[in-house]
């Protein structure tokens, strides 16, 4: 494997290299284009993390930091324990709409769950969603709540969605990925079984989660890898670099990101938006995030004008992420034979 990029002093630099073991949520903190200058032990206190930053102890000449080698867990694994389908659908489609809520009254049933929600857009979905079920459309709108198959179905439009996590799964009738990402994805919910109007409007959804289809039982094509190993160490070193919890928010990770995306496009490393989004969501990264994430590396892809600041990555940056993916391929190759 190369050397990592943690474990050498500038030239000249009186420091001795250390290892830190820093628990996830401080190495979030930790921004591109600083370092550590002088770290006397070799665990910083758990309860100082709330204030961790580089800048609070030294500073190195470009990321990644010299003399600094975090050692995180799981760092590129996300938490997610939400069960995700959908009903491959397109249009007035009742069908979809009565499997997608069957599924969801036996989920329930079977993990001990009386309640189930379903999230819609607007009242005038109501309705048709009471046409559909054969249910009265004005009083559906007053109470929003219906039983069936022993559970009760509660009826929540975006207007008045909550952010707290439902005790059953969820169903999002004729949602689009920007819906499910807003409102849905965030829930937590132990279950989420999604109906778009548009067999298109959920691509980017199933492309970042390979949820089931629940009309053929096959998963949507799985895409939770980088095409190009040289993209996929490169979003390594940036996921390792942002603060995760609040993605592209702060001007010093967005600098990163767009440098990040501009050398690798002018060393001739193509790169996918939606393969970086789908690998970001997979890779600790919010849904919210890693869009903002892939339209970062799509207004690369165009030229367009996006301030990138100083220089956030050490020089011979790309030469690194070559040599990781190199590194890789070999223990891939290793490993299958």
């Amino acid at each position: 494997m190369a050397a990592s990029p943690h474990s050498r002093l500038p030239a000249g630099s009186s420091q001795k290299p250390v290892g830190v073991t820093l628990p996830e949520r401080c190495v979030k903190r930790w921004l591109p284009g600083e370092g550590t200058a002088d770290v006397k032990d070799d665990r910083l206190p758990s309860e100082a993390c709330d204030d961790v930053s580089l800048a609070t102890v030294g500073r190195a000449e470009a990321w990644p930091p010299a003399g600094l080698a975090p050692t995180v867990g799981r760092m590129f694994e996300r938490e997610d324990r939400t069960h995700r389908c959908y009903v491959d659908a397109h249009g007035p489609d009742d069908d979809a709409v009565k499997l997608a809520l069957a599924w969801a009254v036996r989920h329930a049933g079977e993990h001990g769950q009386r309640r189930v929600m379903l999230f819609t857009a607007t009242l005038s979905q109501v309705d048709s969603l009471a046409n559909v079920l054969g249910l009265n459309p004005a009083r559906l709108r007053k109470n929003k709540t219906f039983s069936l198959g022993g559970a009760t179905v509660d009826v929540v439009t975006e207007r008045h969605a909550s952010t707290r996590r439902p005790d059953g799964p969820v169903v999002g009738l004729w949602v689009d990925d920007r819906q499910i990402e807003k409102r849905l994805d965030g829930l937590d919910a132990p279950a989420l079984c999604v109906v778009p109007w548009n067999r298109a409007d959920i691509d980017q959804w199933k492309t970042n989660w390979n949820p089931t289809d629940l009309r053929t039982g096959e998963a949507a094509e799985q895409l939770t890898t980088i095409g190009n190993p040289v993209v996929e160490a490169a979003m390594r070193s940036l996921t390792m670099a942002v603060n995760l919890s609040t993605g592209l928010s702060h001007p010093s990770d967005k600098e990163a990101a767009v440098q990040t995306f501009r050398l690798l496009r002018d060393a001739g490393e193509g790169f996918q938006p939606s393969e970086v989004q789908a690998w970001a969501v997979r890779n600790g990264w919010r849904p919210r995030h890693a869009r903002e994430l892939a339209e970062v590396a799509q207004a690369i892809i165009d030229r367009r004008p996006i301030r990138g600041g100083r220089q956030r990555w050490r020089k011979d940056i790309v030469a690194y992420w070559r040599e990781e993916a190199r590194s890789g391929d070999a223990a891939k190759d290793e490993s299958d034979g």
